[in-house]
């Protein structure tokens, strides 16, 4: 597949209110837009299910300084919502001025049964070569909880039981599995591919936002680091404030916190000449804010 377009999938472009099981596509996608994977480009997640998912191949960029979002599995995932565009989830997010109400569940897809995403048993094997928000497995995961009140379901992208064997290459926001993890849930899952990357580069995770959390999960594939914030576990982990503003004005009102539990790394990381926040486990830990949790 050759494209100059954006939300480019070797089985679905944009996926929206289906699932995809049982699905393999070998051969290469070489594309100059934004969101490409090798199942799936984009994907609204909501009550959703791909699964018994592989890819075989390779996945590039050709103008990687100016793409974003490129995955083994899914170039980009958000969580089902609709309405304008915004900087987490283009195409895909309420307005800053909505409130959801009770009838916007129905009509706009927050039913008050369990609307998580599910991706698992899914392997990749190759080369992802992407520009920023590059993961082996997903690009860019954006799924914060919606919590209204304490009856209110949680709307989270959960990610169990993946593998990624391939090299991935980006510019920032680099992980072995997920280049940017921000209201996703990654456990049970593994690393061996070789993770390079500029910064923010971890051989799991690139980066970690407000409401996410990593447990259970394997590392191997060494780390190259060439400028910032290198890890064994994830590149960076950040709980910013104005990140969580802006997720709770779409949003409404989000639980916010970020977890790192029961990992193991035994990758190597190597850091360029003059690369700073380099670490076997998180190269980066910071935040504006009070709430911070890190558990080891």
């Amino acid at each position: 597949i050759q494209t100059t377009g954006s939300h480019t999938g070797g089985i679905a472009g944009i996926l929206r209110s289906s699932g995809i099981t049982h699905a393999e596509f070998q051969g290469s996608i070489t594309t100059a837009g934004h969101f490409a994977g090798g199942i799936a480009g984009y994907v609204y997640g909501s009550r959703q299910t791909i699964s018994k998912v592989r890819f075989q191949g390779q996945l590039t960029a050709t103008n990687p300084s100016s793409t974003v979002g490129f995955g083994g599995i899914i170039g980009g995932l958000s969580g089902g919502h609709t309405g304008t565009d915004s900087p987490f989830c283009p195409g895909g997010c309420f307005p800053a001025t909505t409130r959801i109400t009770a009838q916007d569940k129905v009509q706009k897809g927050f039913a008050t049964s369990n609307r998580n995403f599910h991706l698992s048993r899914a392997l990749v094997n190759g080369a992802i070569k992407g520009g920023s928000k590059t993961g082996g497995i997903v690009g860019h995961v954006f799924g914060p909880r919606l919590k209204e009140n304490t009856h209110s379901p949680e709307i989270r992208q959960q990610i169990q039981l993946v593998r990624n064997n391939a090299q991935v290459t980006g510019t920032s926001f680099v992980g072995g599995l997920m280049g940017y993890l921000q209201g996703g849930h990654i456990h049970s899952s593994e690393n061996t591919g070789l993770v390079e990357g500029d910064s923010a580069v971890g051989s799991l995770v690139g980066s970690m936002r407000a409401s996410s959390r990593l447990n259970d999960s394997v590392a191997s594939g060494h780390v190259t680091v060439k400028t910032h914030a290198g890890g064994g576990m994830v590149g960076e982990v950040a709980l910013l404030q104005a990140e969580i503003d802006q997720i709770q004005s779409v949003l409404w009102k989000s639980h916010t916190f970020l977890t790192i539990e029961r990992v193991l790394s035994t990758a190597d990381v190597t850091k360029g000449p003059e690369a700073t926040a380099v670490a076997a486990g998180v190269g980066l830990l910071h935040s504006d804010r009070t709430g911070l949790a890190f558990a080891k």
